[in-house]
């Protein structure tokens, strides 16, 4: 099997193991990842944070943000450009996000600030599946991958537990994680 059929199958099992979840599970689950990502060396001394908005089925960043705004923290989300990369804006507020690229909420270009990868200091990753490895599977874009690749920041997945598995597939191209944290723990 070659490592794109791998990666197929391993997307199908995962979206098969997500879809049977409450909304109820997938809140609480979020919840307690992002109480575990917030008590993270990195997160703490981080000044700029890159989120992103949840998916229905994704681990849902929320609570972390909330604590992010709270500890006086820019938080930046990425928005897609036409050539398949990710621009980062700063929203100026909560009424700034628009409906953009695959349904994702992304900020409003003309109502935000606009930053640079290297203004970043800890990204939140969202992946279909983490590997014990460190290593992510997406969605298949490799929007994420090529972000990441450029990036000094701290990268932090944010998974559910129905998301890890032993490993995931991989690719020359495919970014590894400096941690994962999900409702059970923080892989390092």
């Amino acid at each position: 099997m070659s490592i794109k059929e791998e990666k197929a199958a391993l997307r199908r099992e995962i979206k098969q193991r997500i879809r049977v979840l409450s909304k109820e599970d997938i809140k609480s689950q979020s919840i307690s990842a992002c109480k575990l990502a917030a008590g993270l060396i990195a997160f703490k001394n981080a000044r700029t944070i890159l989120s992103y908005r949840a998916l229905p089925g994704e681990c849902d960043p929320a609570e972390l943000v909330k604590a992010a705004a709270s500890m006086g923290k820019n938080v930046a989300y990425p928005v897609c450009s036409g050539d398949g990369g990710l621009e980062l804006y700063i929203p100026s507020d909560g009424s700034c996000f628009v409906k953009g690229a695959y349904g994702i909420a992304e900020p409003d270009r003309e109502r935000s600030g606009r930053m640079m990868i290297d203004q970043i200091d800890l990204i939140i990753v969202p992946g279909l599946a983490f590997g014990r490895d460190l290593y992510r599977l997406g969605r298949g874009g490799g929007y994420y991958d090529r972000l990441l690749n450029g990036a000094a920041a701290f990268k932090l997945g944010l998974a559910l537990k129905e998301q890890i598995t032993e490993r995931v597939p991989r690719d020359a191209w495919d970014a590894k994680m400096d941690a994962v944290a999900c409702s059970f723990g923080i892989y390092c």
